[in-house]
């Protein structure tokens, strides 16, 4: 009551002084323009009436006030006429309505535009306030978040709430709210926590000193409940082989919605989205997936859980045994070209180099077998001599159709010899005594063996017949000529196959620079020889040196390579080369080892394969694999070498070394590349892909080989920076295809 008298009290000096004052304005100055436009008026409300004060504006001689029941001038009335004051009372209005006030200025000269707005609702004092408009009730952080309009008149508020739309049972919430931006929120009711998804209905009084109002109309608000998050049945992650991942929620009667194509779930543009609703476990294929999913309830008042998301690698592979099943320090094993894997009745068998200690630096060749639970040594562990070198590079441990195991290796046999001369030995594997049998003599090379140790200078293969091959350079002419043979093994002793020489090489000397930047003289013009058989029909392919560029690093010159394959011609008893000389003469890195096989009349080469041949390695230029096809049989002559499937189309090389290709028993194509991690491609008749995801745990994986068995790939490489062994196996076999060949 009292700020009621106080303030009455003010609004009657105002309205004396506009009455005595006789408008109060200073005096106008004589000017030959219209007045400007006056600022808003301000405005001091009371019962039934609106009191307006405003600032004079210079050159004005009397004013007018315009008022409306909306904010547009063109609605507006004039009250009264001229006010030659600043001030002015509007009579009879009505209370609680809201009325818009605008002055204009004016002379002699002419009147201003309207001026700037003002807005005022008279009021009673002396009564209680009208009630509030309907307020506003919206969930907010786990309550209920109640607002309303500005009452006038009122100083205080008070909110109501309850379970039902009845406010003569409600609930007092607040008393004498007196917010100023006309909030309460709402936590508890009857000291409960409001429960979720429960409607609520909440009311609001205006209070003042005089009384209250009455009950605002009711409004209603539910604190929704969010649905429980998607539940994967298996963590994602890595996985070897396919598998089902079912979704649930622990939420009754949610219905779950996911999509793989990397989209978020979206039930409003399920269509443009891939968005589908669950109903099966989803399978998972080899490669690379990501479920993302959402759970919806079922009626009224749910939110959509958050968001998961899964991503499930299924490599398609799993190791044979452990992983790095034998771990040696890096200066006790040999890894540069040196592991090779083959299988046999079903079993692999895997050979690489390696120092039996570490006091000396004599390599030789060891084998071992996975016995179906562990990887144990077949035979003796370090095959060759102790005093000379038993090393062998790849294509050197293979397996026949009756599962008998051998393997070659190139043993220096004289080290007193700056040359290191050197010998091949074949080896059977006894399976019944488990040890190695010498099969026949040695295969003598020659004395000019310095050049064999530094690039691939044999390797072994069966024919149809499972009759045993060895193909492999001689360096003659005092090195200056390396020449291709090739000897079979006739049961008794190795000899030469129809000659046994097979190419002589030219007489092309490349020259490197070594470490002290002296050039040495490696006359390595024919290196990397593989044999291959049509039946019982050989094809021995090798790289011949062709031209040399200069200025690859320490390296003064680099030699340029041609993939040459020549194949025995019965008919003319001789050795003859196949289409075009070779292939891939100005684009085949030197240093990579490749892989030639045959199948049903195709002879098919994968190759490190570089856009064109320069000295220096770039972002545009690193090799990548690229599988030529050559079809051998009579009725295709004069065929000639094409690309099977896109050219370059693996991952880029490390530093230009492994590549290795074999064929399933329907004649699908599989490739595996030295990516500096192990890579696996297939030709689906139109394209090479990625097979599964090879996993690893760091980037330093070397040496990659490749068997197939039937359908079943298997790679084995050295594995990481500790020098581990590793080997692979695909867990799902590839499907039939009808092949072009």
């Amino acid at each position: 009551m009292k700020r009621t008298i106080i303030k009455m009290l003010m609004l009657f000096i105002l309205i004396s002084l506009t009455y005595c004052s006789g408008g109060g304005g200073s005096e106008p100055t004589a000017t030959n323009t219209k007045p400007a436009e006056p600022d808003a008026v301000i405005i001091a409300e009371s019962d039934s009436q609106l009191a307006l004060n405003w600032t004079s504006v210079r050159g004005a001689t009397a004013y007018e006030v315009w008022y409306s029941l909306t904010d547009k001038t063109i609605d507006a009335l004039k009250d009264g006429g001229d006010i030659a004051g600043t001030s002015h009372i509007i009579f009879g209005l009505i209370n609680g309505t809201t009325y818009y006030i605008w002055l204009k200025a004016k002379n002699s000269i002419g009147i201003s535009d309207f001026g700037n707005m003002a807005a005022g609702i008279p009021f009673n004092p002396f009564i209680p306030p009208n009630a509030p408009l309907r307020p506003s009730v919206t969930a907010l952080n786990g309550n209920l978040n109640v607002t309303w309009a500005y009452v006038h008149g009122a100083t205080s508020y008070e909110v109501w709430c309850n379970t039902t739309d009845d406010n003569t049972s409600a609930e007092l919430i607040a008393n004498d709210n007196n917010n100023a931006d006309n909030t309460c929120i709402i936590n508890s009711f009857n000291n409960n926590t409001l429960e979720k998804r429960k409607i609520y209905y909440a009311w609001v009084k205006a209070k003042n000193t005089i009384g209250d109002s009455n009950f605002s109309e009711s409004n209603s608000g539910v604190i929704p409940e969010q649905v429980a998050p998607v539940q994967f049945s298996i963590q994602p992650g890595l996985y070897a082989d396919n598998q089902n991942v079912a979704l649930s929620c622990a939420t009754p009667g949610a219905k779950i919605y996911y999509t793989t194509n990397g989209n978020n779930p979206d039930l409003d543009n399920m269509l443009l989205t891939g968005t589908m609703e669950y109903q099966n476990p989803i399978d998972t294929p080899i490669g690379e997936i990501t479920i993302k999913a959402i759970a919806a309830g079922d009626g009224d008042y749910w939110l959509n859980s958050e968001p998961v998301s899964g991503r499930f690698r299924i490599t398609g592979w799993a190791y044979v045994g452990t992983q790095r099943f034998l771990e040696r320090d890096k200066n006790d094993i040999r890894y540069v070209n040196s592991t090779d894997i083959c299988i046999s009745n079903g079993s692999p068998f895997i050979a690489y180099n390696e120092r039996l200690n570490s006091n000396t630096s004599v390599p030789q060749v060891s084998v071992m077998k996975f016995d179906g639970v562990n990887w144990v040594y077949a035979g003796q562990r370090g095959l060759g001599s102790s005093t000379g070198k038993g090393y062998a590079s790849s294509d050197y441990l293979i397996a026949d159709s009756n599962g008998t195991i051998y393997v070659a290796y190139n043993e220096t046999y004289d080290t007193s010899n700056a040359n290191h001369e050197a010998n091949i030995i074949v080896k059977k594997y006894n399976a019944g005594n488990d040890s190695w049998v010498q099969i026949g003599n040695a295969i003598h090379l020659s004395a000019e063996e310095t050049a064999l140790r530094f690039y691939n200078s044999f390797s072994i293969n069966v024919d149809a017949n499972n009759s045993l091959y060895c193909t492999y350079i001689k360096a003659e002419n005092d090195g200056k000529i390396k020449n291709v043979y090739v000897s079979i093994f006739d049961g008794n002793d190795w000899t030469a196959y129809n000659g046994g020489i097979v190419y002589t090489g030219n007489t092309v000397v490349c020259t490197y620079g070594n470490a002290s930047g002296q050039d040495t003289d490696f006359s390595a013009v024919i290196c990397t020889p593989k044999i291959a058989f049509n039946g019982a029909t050989p094809y021995v392919v090798f790289k011949e040196a062709v031209d040399e560029t200069t200025g690859w690093a320490a390296w003064e010159r680099v030699l340029q390579f041609r993939i040459k394959c020549r194949y025995y011609d019965v008919a003319n008893a001789q050795w003859a080369d196949t289409a075009n000389n070779g292939i891939a003469e100005d684009n085949t890195w030197s240093a990579a080892d490749y892989s030639a096989k045959i199948y049903n009349n195709n002879l098919f080469i994968a190759y490190a394969d570089i856009d064109s041949f320069r000295p220096v390695f770039n972002a545009d230029n690193d090799p990548e694999a690229t599988v030529a096809r050559l079809n051998i049989s009579a009725s295709a002559a004069g065929a000639n070498w094409s690309s099977v499937g896109n050219e370059r189309f693996s991952e880029e090389l490390a530093n230009g070394d492994r590549i290795k290709m074999d064929i399933t028993d329907e004649g699908r194509l599989v490739v595996a590349v030295d990516a500096f991690y192990p890579c696996v491609y297939h030709f689906d008749n139109n394209a090479w892909h990625p097979y599964g995801v090879l996993e690893f745990n760091d980037d330093s994986t070397k040496d990659i080989c490749l068997v197939v068995d039937g359908k079943k790939p298997y790679v084995f490489f050295i594995d990481g920076n500790n020098y581990g062994l590793s080997v692979m196996t695909s867990t799902v076999e590839f499907v039939n295809i009808a092949v072009p060949w």
